[in-house]
């Protein structure tokens, strides 16, 4: 019996680290947005905090959607549930779609600092640019 208790608390210790407590423990925001930012987005995302309209500009040179409001992206997610719905209404970040069921939230960022906070949602998986269809295109 004893030696049951060893080889589960060992198999819990060694399980720790790959499991959800490391998905969850704090990491350094800059690791975090390079490894959960699509490399497309993080090449118009200038030093510092870009003015919407730059962020615009430099979105579109680079041949990314870009509106009005901003640059749409594609936010894939791990564990989503309606209740987090609030988590994703920030400052300068409108959201489009919201799918529990699909772990998918279609958004629009302002700004490098907006996209920057959506990074650090513990739900966010991955950002990317949308590429999909204009809006207002059919279904």
């Amino acid at each position: 019996m004893a030696r049951i208790v060893l080889v589960f608390l060992a198999a819990m210790l060694l399980a720790a680290p790959l499991g959800c407590a490391a998905e969850h423990a704090p990491a350094d925001a800059g690791s975090r947005e390079t490894g959960v930012i699509a490399p497309a987005l993080r090449a118009v995302m200038v030093p510092g905090d870009a003015t919407p309209a730059a962020f615009r500009r430099a979105a579109e040179a680079a041949g990314l959607h870009a509106g009005a409001e901003g640059v749409p992206v594609d936010v894939q997610t791990r564990g989503l549930v309606d209740a987090d719905r609030p988590r994703f209404e920030l400052d300068g970040v409108t959201v489009r779609h919201f799918s529990a069921r699909y772990e998918r939230v279609a958004a629009v960022v302002r700004d490098p600092a907006a996209l920057r906070a959506l990074a650090r949602l513990p739900v966010v998986r991955y950002i990317a640019p949308a590429y999909g269809p204009a809006e207002g295109a059919g279904d």
